[in-house]
């Protein structure tokens, strides 16, 4: 899960959260307090959040717009 956070930062105070589970799609998950359920799932590893009710696109977070690439 920590591969996709920010664990320090050359100028901001990174602080200490209170981790949590939660689940999703019927796995349990860890996340932090106060974070969004969508940066919580992207630091799990989840990247397609569900479908459009529509048509069979994807909703997810785009890589072409937040620049988050893998190490």
């Amino acid at each position: 899960m920590s591969q996709f956070r920010i664990q320090s930062h050359p100028i901001l105070p990174v602080p200490e959260r209170e981790p949590i589970s939660f689940t999703w799609q019927g796995k349990t998950l860890q996340g932090y307090a106060n974070e969004t359920i969508a940066a919580a799932l992207f630091a799990n590893g989840i990247r397609i959040f569900g479908y459009h009710p529509k048509d069979p696109k994807k909703l997810a977070l785009s890589v072409k717009y937040f620049h988050i690439y893998p190490k």
